[in-house]
């Protein structure tokens, strides 16, 4: 190597230095701005760096300081004796070994259930010296999303049972094609001469009248929709 090409003006060097200082500001900005929790880890598995968005998740609603070289365990641990961690109730060792032993080997994401109904997905990554990188993203809308969905098909489900189960003993009374097109909304005829006896009928039927519409006219017979389409109401 020649002299001029080893040589660097201490000019050139102080450029370098504040090129380095001005990505390293602008990563740090970027994962300070970020939605999500950041965390890294070194391989002795303390605390390089993390956002503040990463302390809000892991401790909601408290004003607590997470400093560089703070212990891994140390910080879950916390957590979960302050009561943020529902699966760590009443077994907190247990759950610490457990979580220690999925971030030394971390594998695909997963979701954890924290206090106050909110649920973190975590993904966690090894770095090429043996750190860890965490992220912490708060899917607590998707997940009551989720449930609300579950439990409208549930409902739906019920009711389709219901409406098989009425079905099935109106066919003991009339004729079970008619019975189907009853239920389809496809049946449509003249029956207001023996709409009192169908009713006395149908009376019988538990469960039957919850799948009715009642006539606005202040009678007291039923129409049972022979001319109306069928109705969900969810």
């Amino acid at each position: 190597m020649t002299r001029s090409a080893a040589w660097q003006s201490p000019w050139s060097f102080g450029n370098n230095l504040r090129d380095i200082e001005t990505a390293r500001r602008r990563l740090v900005d970027a994962i300070e701005n970020s939605s999500e929790g950041f965390a890294f880890f070194d391989p002795d598995d303390r605390l390089v760096l993390c956002n503040t968005r990463y302390k809000e998740l892991l401790y909601p609603n408290t004003d607590i300081d997470i400093e560089p070289g703070a212990a891994f365990e140390t910080i879950i641990r916390r957590a979960a004796e302050d009561g943020h961690i529902v699966d760590a109730e009443g077994r907190i060792d247990e759950w610490i070994a457990d979580r220690l032993a999925f971030h030394h080997n971390p594998g695909d994401p997963w979701i954890q259930k924290r206090s106050g109904s909110q649920w973190i997905l975590i993904t966690e990554r090894k770095t090429g010296d043996g750190g860890t990188v965490a992220i912490y993203s708060d899917i607590t809308d998707l997940k009551q999303r989720e449930e609300e969905l579950t439990t409208k098909s549930n409902d739906l489900e019920e009711i389709n049972k219901r409406l098989k189960k009425a079905q099935e003993q109106i066919s003991k009374y009339i004729d079970p094609n008619i019975t189907e097109k009853i239920f389809k909304g496809e049946f449509s005829a003249e029956l207001s001469h023996k709409r009192t006896k169908l009713t006395m009928f149908f009376s019988d039927i538990k469960d039957f009248t919850q799948f009715t519409i009642f006539r606005g006219d202040g009678s007291d017979s039923p129409d049972m929709g022979w001319n109306h389409p069928a109705v969900y109401r969810g």
